[in-house]
């Protein structure tokens, strides 16, 4: 199918927006008409999900495993696994493109990455196509690679951005198909209504609701980030980091390149990675469903493979955590957000340092300690209500060794007591 023209005199940019996504969508073929489609089997919502990849010695990706090959734990107790999709099975894969006005110095680029990404894919997998700015516009519905030609033409509009509402159109897009399924992201992260006063206090609302969202898909999201220039150094530390935390909690990852000419080298690596992954399933040995974090870890019976696994953990009742029985006064360890591991700050005499974390179920306050590299007693010590906490201290770290800084958070529950600390995250500062 072709679908021709804008009827308006295009500008410089939307000519090259045409040219570039006619040849991006020449290159794939279209699905087979006429044709039944094959029955799937649906794994019960019950079962919980993750991606491996193994790799042997050399570092290639090994097929043909079986369950037998794996063992799964959760918060340390071995799981019976259910479900095995092999490295055959179909991929089902969402590119999101941003194509707002902050990225148009970038988006010539997004052509390559996107042929490298449909020159990787297999025979089996699927592939949809939209693009966003204030609105999302879907360019092109599951596909394989098999059938007739189709040109897609994207009618390009310089505006702003509404990152949250692309992504969360994106989980509602996969709920669509069944199966292997995940999302890559190429944007910069900057959302046109920052400036607007109303959205700057509802952002961390804003984030929290997308967040639980993307967990609650149970689908990778990869994110591909783009440079930001032009913005303070604080903002962009909390804009990555926002990224950061969606791929971490979704099983993903936030892909930085070096240069512009990366982008499309990221995006074959991405597609030869979703194409190796086996996904397990399991039913868990704690089914109660008590809006907890549940750590997950896969191993390898064989000690020749070492593996990578697509997300760290799950939230009971898909990231809605819920208050604990009034019997129960366990406290669990927060679960740190952002700033990411060995995330780089500016000095808090100049920007904020922004902490994050998710809510523990029955915490009516949380306590966060900051460590210096060189000091036996923490930089900061401080207790807050919300599951944050805004450093703005207009001392100088002069004199200060600037690589090595910690910070974790602990709960405090209804019955007085603390619970375990977090995680000890590491993070450096620039001056």
């Amino acid at each position: 199918m072709l679908v021709s023209g804008i009827h308006q005199t295009p500008r410089p940019m939307a000519g090259f927006w045409l040219a570039m996504v006619s040849a991006i969508l020449m290159a794939l073929p279209g699905p087979l008409a006429g044709q039944d489609q094959p029955f799937s089997l649906k794994v019960d919502v019950s079962l919980v999900s993750v991606d491996v990849v193994a790799y042997d010695s050399k570092g290639d990706s090994v097929p043909n495993l079986t369950k037998e090959d794996f063992l799964v734990l959760e918060d340390g107790e071995p799981q019976e696994i259910q479900h095995l999709e092999t490295t055959e099975a179909p991929y089902n894969t969402l590119l999101l493109f941003d194509v707002s006005g902050s990225t148009n110095s970038q988006s010539r680029f997004m052509l390559n990455a996107a042929n490298r990404f449909l020159a990787s894919l297999r025979m089996q997998d699927q592939v949809a196509i939209a693009s966003f700015d204030t609105d999302v516009t879907k360019l092109l519905d599951w596909r394989t690679r098999l059938g007739a030609s189709q040109q897609v033409v994207l009618p390009f509009k310089d505006r702003g951005t509404n990152v949250y509402s692309a992504l969360e159109w994106a989980v509602r897009e996969l709920d669509k198909i069944s199966g292997r399924k995940g999302v890559i992201v190429l944007t910069d992260g900057f959302d046109q209504r920052i400036g607007s006063p109303r959205f700057v206090s509802n952002e961390e609302r804003e984030f929290d609701r997308v967040l639980k969202a993307v967990e609650k898909s149970r689908s990778p999201f990869y994110f591909v980030a783009l440079d930001l220039p032009g913005l303070p150094a604080s903002r962009i530390d909390e804009i990555r980091g926002r990224l950061e935390g969606l791929a971490k909690h979704s099983g993903g990852r936030v892909l930085y390149p070096r240069t512009i000419q990366d982008i499309a080298t990221l995006y074959e690596g991405i597609a030869r990675q979703l194409g190796a992954s086996y996904s397990i399933a399991y039913a868990s040995n704690h089914p109660a469903q008590d809006g907890t974090f549940r750590r997950i870890e896969v191993r390898s019976k064989r000690r020749d493979l070492r593996l990578s696994q697509s997300r760290e953990g799950y939230y009971a009742n898909g990231g809605q955590p819920q208050q604990p029985p009034a019997t129960s006064s366990a406290i669990l360890a927060p679960v740190l957000i952002t700033p990411i591991a060995r995330a780089l700050l500016s000095s808090p005499d100049k920007n904020e340092w922004r902490f994050s974390w998710e809510d523990v179920a029955g915490a009516t306050k949380y306590q966060i300690t900051i460590n210096a590299p060189d000091s036996g007693t923490p930089f900061l010590e401080a207790e807050t209500r919300g599951a944050r906490y805004v450093v703005n201290n207009k001392s100088s770290l002069a004199g200060r060794s600037l690589k090595g800084w910690t910070w974790r958070v602990r709960a405090h529950g209804a019955d007085g007591s603390w619970g375990p600390w977090s995680e000890v995250r590491p993070f450096d500062v620039f001056q």
